[in-house]
């Protein structure tokens, strides 16, 4: 028997983590898309007639600054810097809108498009976070039968922010470290997130063993966090049948069952952190119904639907459909909570993560109790690279949508050995170098001339365009994340 019959359990697993975007070991944690304040460079107007630099801890940084499109123009002294409680007057001379950099070492480089004159607060992200806070345990509570043909399995995740929910981030979902696993003597390394309660399963001619009920997740920073364990199963050898004939994930994803789990908080204060789960704590006894838009038939929506937390989104049900059609999803109102639904449009032929235009998306967030179907921004095409310096856009149509801003990405890609002695697998890296914001949609993007710094010759651009469903004045980049409702996304290496 080949070694892709007996590990198909690994396909299964990987098509039950809720994503479209496969099971690639791509750092996609680092594709800059719509990050929070706290993981993301924060422009917020003060009262006070200064620039400010912090990190996410809220400690100053000495950073240079940019005002305009190269130094000494549009003005004299135009590119300053911070002193060392990571302040600095404005200038006089700056008196009409300009585009605004802000360089610190170690962190995203960050510009501002036209920024009006003004006192300036801005919080800067590390461009490569450690995570090596671990939050580790077992878990229990799946009350497995040998040879139901049912694998069942478990999902360790935090509560994932609405900016993470909007950018489909795939390491929202999937730890990007590993533990190493043996299935009838093969070795496979499978997200450290996930656990496997101990079960057996006939598939061909050969039971197949596994019993991995430990987790591990990883963090960048300590505080509390709302941790949940989703319990859930599949259908074994029709998913096994699946993953061999190399289905697409969006033909699998309605045979995964989410039924319930456990939601926990805990206070990360070290390094280690340690936290046992119990999957049968919370069941999902109610349904809530969504409709899929209207679409064309090459491409698909997976809808999710989430509770929606102080802390952020917690996913009940992940399903596919056709256009137009409708579904009932699970719900749980525990906590408070109030459930969303996050429509997902892409390709069909761009789920494989090695695809061509495979983070091509367009997502849209709305309330469960709405009854209409989603309006879904159009897919974008790719960015034109002029030159590794200009970048070109086709901002799609907005309909009834309000166009709220836009952000793009340059990247470095590289390969890099993954750092977990549990994983013998590689990574491939996106390290974000320089994030650009406009309010409103732009077309085209110069990048100002920084001095001392170079363009990337190669790399990657990611373009997101922002919209709302209702009118909205928002000021400051956080509260425009939190007005945003609609993104489409994509991106081009060169």
């Amino acid at each position: 028997m080949q070694i892709k019959s007996v590990i198909s359990l690994k396909v299964i697993l990987c098509a039950a983590m809720i994503a479209g975007t496969g099971c690639s070991k791509e750092n996609s944690g680092q594709n800059g898309q719509l990050q929070s304040q706290n993981n993301r460079a924060e422009i917020d107007v003060q009262a006070e007639r200064i620039i400010e630099v912090i990190d996410a801890q809220g400690q100053p940084l000495q950073a240079q600054i940019l005002i305009g499109d190269k130094a000494g123009s549009p003005f004299a002294d135009n590119f300053i810097s911070t002193n060392s409680s990571g302040k600095l007057s404005l200038p006089e001379a700056w008196n009409s809108p300009q585009h605004v950099t802000i360089d610190v070492p170690g962190y995203v480089r960050v510009t501002q498009l036209d920024q009006e004159p003004g006192p300036m607060k801005i919080v800067m992200r590390k461009q490569n976070p450690a995570l090596n806070i671990e939050l580790s345990g077992n878990t229990t509570g799946y009350q497995t039968k040998d040879n139901d043909d049912r694998a069942d399995f478990g999902l360790v995740l935090s509560s994932i922010k609405k900016s993470d929910i909007l950018s489909f981030s795939l390491d929202a979902l999937i730890s990007p470290q590993t533990d190493q696993i043996s299935v009838v003597g093969y070795k496979f390394d499978l997200p450290s997130n996930i656990a496997l309660p101990a079960q057996k399963e006939k598939y061909s001619f050969v039971t197949v063993s596994v019993n991995k009920p430990n987790y591990r997740s990883y963090f960048s920073d300590l505080g509390p966090k709302t941790i949940f364990l989703a319990r859930g199963h599949v259908p074994f050898k029709k998913m096994a049948d699946a993953g061999q004939n190399k289905a697409p994930v969006h033909e699998m994803v309605n045979d995964i069952s989410l039924t319930g789990g456990q939601i926990k908080q805990v206070n990360l204060t070290g390094a280690k952190t340690s936290l046992d789960l119990n999957a049968a704590t919370m069941n999902f006894s109610s349904k809530i119904s969504y409709r899929a838009p209207q679409f064309e038939s090459n491409q698909v929506v997976l809808a999710v639907a989430a509770a929606e937390l102080p802390e952020g989104f917690l996913p009940s049900d992940v399903k596919s459909l056709r256009s137009g059609e409708s579904m009932n999803m699970n719900s749980f109102t525990e906590y408070g909570s109030q459930m969303r639904f996050l429509s997902v449009l892409k390709n069909k032929n761009e789920f494989d993560a090695k695809a061509p235009g495979a983070d091509r998306f367009s997502a849209a967030l709305q309330n469960a109790n709405q009854s209409m179907s989603p309006t879904m921004l159009p897919l974008l095409a790719d960015p034109e690279v002029v030159n590794p310096q200009v970048f070109q856009f086709s901002p799609p149509s907005a309909g009834n949508l309000m166009p709220l801003a836009s952000t793009i990405l340059i990247s470095s890609v590289s390969a890099r050995a993954e750092d977990d002695e549990l994983s013998t697998q590689a990574t491939t890296a996106s390290t974000p170098n320089w994030e650009i914001r406009s309010r409103g949609w732009v077309s085209k993007v110069a990048l100002p001339q920084f001095p001392g710094k170079t363009f990337l010759a190669q790399g990657k651009v990611e373009m997101s365009f922002l919209a709302s469903s209702g009118q909205i004045q928002a000021q400051s980049w956080d509260e425009i994340i939190q007005a945003t409702t609609h993104v489409t996304h994509s991106s081009k290496q060169y």
